[in-house]
């Protein structure tokens, strides 16, 4: 039976669990640690990752959205806003769940999820911190989703479960907008968003955090 915890499986071994990574190559997601997380597969990865399964007028990346849901929690403190930043950091590790279909995914799946984004916090330095988000950084992802889908690059109009944003989430959403830009068009935009999650990155990661060893190779690759 293959080590989930050492070598990688062989042709026609068990591989359940396993993926692989831009940079840290093979994982095995079922028994993930905080020290192999690298902040270059998340970037690379929800830099690839659109919003919506991609079921929106043009490409609205993760990366994206997760620079502007920090941008929405610039007011709060710097843990609220490093959650904000890593908020949809799974994603890169199992892709982008509408939430109407979490429900059905099955409780294995939904955990797995869930366990991979505390990973993901507790790498950046957030032990403890819950997959199911703080009230301030929920809030501003609550808007994002409604403003997204309103967009020129959404859909134009919100589905029947959704509730209109206020004026002042529109509001917060422009100004959002007016810091991070839009959403990307090509590969010079692309860069420029991974740069800017890097540097936010930079700044917002302790010394002493698991994943502060990536953050600083991203910084001389």
């Amino acid at each position: 039976m293959t080590d989930k915890q050492g070598r990688t499986p062989l042709p026609g071994e068990d591989r359940e669990g396993w993926m692989l990574f831009r940079y840290s190559g093979p994982l095995q997601l079922l028994e993930l640690t905080p020290e192999q997380i690298d902040v270059r597969d998340i970037v690379h990865g929800l830099g690839q990752i659109n919003r919506f399964n991609g079921q929106s007028r043009r490409p609205i990346s993760v990366l994206w959205h997760s620079l502007m849901v920090m941008q929405l929690c610039a007011a709060e403190d710097r843990a609220t806003r490093l959650e904000a930043l890593f908020h949809d950091g799974a994603e890169a590790y199992v892709g982008d769940w509408v939430r109407p279909l979490r429900g059905v995914m099955g409780d294995r799946l939904v955990r797995l999820r869930e366990n991979i984004q505390e990973t993901v916090f507790e790498a950046a330095g957030l032990r403890g911190r819950s997959a199911l988000l703080s009230p301030p950084v929920r809030r501003a992802d609550d808007t994002m989703l409604r403003c997204e889908l309103l967009s020129p690059w959404g859909h134009g109009h919100l589905a029947t479960w959704h509730e209109q944003p206020s004026s002042a989430e529109r509001k917060q959403f422009e100004e959002a907008i007016a810091r991070i830009g839009c959403p990307p068009h090509n590969k010079l935009d692309q860069d420029r968003l991974r740069t800017l999650f890097l540097h936010h990155a930079d700044r917002l990661v302790a010394p002493e955090a698991p994943m502060r060893a990536s953050i600083d190779k991203a910084g001389t690759s």
